[in-house]
């Protein structure tokens, strides 16, 4: 590891970061080319908070949700036919190389994207949009492992956990174990908020 052989020259990690640098910014243009403005939001919705990536709140903690995109395949499946998924990207994904964390790149890219909108109840909001404003008005809040399912919860929003850590074993928390009861869970929701 410290043979100066094995590791990165001042040239290579320059290209590196200049790689780095294209592919966030390519990335952040694809994604707010799909977004949607908040006053164009329906009333209902669930808010999903997708975990920023590489990092270990996903690998391992999330297990098998380590893939947002199967996440957002199991809420599009089971939110209440009146609602719909908004989906606001983790604002780190698109940062540029600098002192810390220019890795969001790597999970993300234009097949990722073509994907996440291939769903027709899925919504998304620029990273910029007030994060607070959007758990207080959601149903509930959706993360692989995100601590917004600790603020949600203390703002009195109900939140669904995908992954295992310590916020799993909170009461507040609902703890994801299949289809069937996620769909339940949020028609219960949806239920008592609007009837």
């Amino acid at each position: 590891v410290y043979d100066k052989k094995s590791q990165q020259d001042i040239l290579s990690f320059s290209l590196h970061k200049l790689r780095a640098r294209q592919e966030a910014k390519k990335n952040k243009k694809i994604y707010y080319s799909i977004c949607k403005n908040l006053h164009e939001l329906p009333k209902k919705y669930v808010f999903f908070a997708p975990n920023y990536q590489p990092e270990r709140s996903t690998m391992p903690d999330a297990g098998e949700f380590h893939d947002m995109l199967k996440i957002l395949d199991i809420l599009s499946a089971t939110v209440p036919k009146d609602c719909v998924v908004v989906y606001k990207e983790h604002p780190m994904v698109f940062n540029y190389p600098g002192k810390i964390f220019f890795r969001g790149h790597l999970f993300r890219n234009i097949e990722y994207y073509d994907r996440a909108q291939q769903y027709s109840n899925v919504v998304f909001l620029k990273p910029e949009e007030d994060t607070f404003n959007l758990i207080s008005n959601a149903i509930s809040v959706v993360t692989a492992t995100g601590t917004i399912a600790v603020q949600s919860s203390i703002r009195g929003t109900p939140s669904v956990v995908f992954g295992n850590n310590w916020i799993t074993g909170c009461d507040a928390i609902y703890k994801y174990t299949s289809r069937l009861e996620l769909k339940h869970y949020f028609n219960e929701l949806n239920n008592s908020l609007y009837n």
